[in-house]
């Protein structure tokens, strides 16, 4: 069962998403959108598309024309799912499109959105610790990774001033 946490990001997700970490945790941010038709759409994030702003408020990337990037700028619906310390923690919120800012990679067009309205909960149990996470192979995007990351912490550093 879950347990409710706030409308804040836990100290444990936001030691993963600052934007003053650069070494960024391998382990994959699941994140489900709605579909038109009301259907669940899953994506994978690398911990370097998202960077947090505040506590309430983060920043993340994904592709340019995928259907998680058109389900977010149809209704902004979305929750991410972090694998962290034997357990998930999950973060429901509005997200919305930053028009005015790109984020172009050398093997990729993505779209900024920012994810505020934040509604978060846990999934932990002792008795069933979760003991393996999904993890990306980086040895061919880390080059992709670090550009991506470097364009939204920049971002995230001048909206925080």
């Amino acid at each position: 069962m879950s347990e409710y946490l706030g409308k804040k990001i836990p100290e444990n997700i936001l030691s993963i998403i600052s934007p003053d970490k650069e070494d960024r945790l391998n382990s994959a941010v699941f994140l489900i959108t709605v579909d038109t038709d009301g259907s669940p759409r899953s994506a994978l994030l690398s911990p370097y598309q998202i960077c947090s702003v505040s506590e309430g408020e983060f920043f993340f990337t994904v592709y340019k024309g995928s259907h998680t990037s058109m389900n977010l700028e149809e209704n902004g619906k979305s929750l991410f799912i972090f694998q962290i310390e034997g357990g998930v923690t999950y973060v429901r919120c509005i997200s919305e499109v930053m028009p005015q800012e790109s984020i172009k990679n050398y093997f990729s067009d993505e779209i900024l959105f920012l994810a505020s309205d934040l509604e978060v909960s846990r999934d932990f149990s002792e008795k069933a610790r979760i003991t393996s996470v999904t993890s990306f192979d980086q040895s061919s995007v880390q080059k992709n990774y670090t550009e991506t990351f470097r364009q939204i912490r920049n971002v995230a550093k001048s909206w925080k001033s």
